[in-house]
């Protein structure tokens, strides 16, 4: 799991009025070590509490539910595949390695 410090910002901090689009995080793709696709992104400041995720092919997705995904499968968050039939859908697809469900036993839900 990676999510990157606010304080990579720096001198962007938002002032009053406007907005950043801040990298938190690579996607699955960065995350393998090949370039793909696009990385994780969030507006800042955003005035709810969880916020939405951008960047995830068109999967709405909350910073908490990836941390629940990521927490989920002992650190990993899964990946993102086309549906059968329709590549210009997507899904989130859970992680199906043996080592990914090891790390994953034991750990309290999020």
């Amino acid at each position: 799991m990676v999510v990157a410090p606010l304080s990579l910002i720096g001198d962007e901090i938002p002032k009053r009025g406007s907005r950043v689009y801040f990298c938190f995080a690579p996607d699955e793709f960065h995350k393998a070590n090949y370039s793909g696709g696009e990385n994780y992104h969030v507006w800042i400041p955003d005035p709810r509490v969880d916020f939405e995720i951008v960047g995830m092919y068109e999967i709405e997705e909350t910073f908490v539910e990836y941390l629940r995904a990521t927490f989920a499968y002992g650190g990993f968050r899964g990946r993102v595949e086309t549906l059968p039939g329709d590549e210009s859908q997507c899904r989130k697809a859970a992680p199906t390695l043996d080592v990914v469900r090891f790390l994953a036993g034991g750990l309290a839900p999020l």
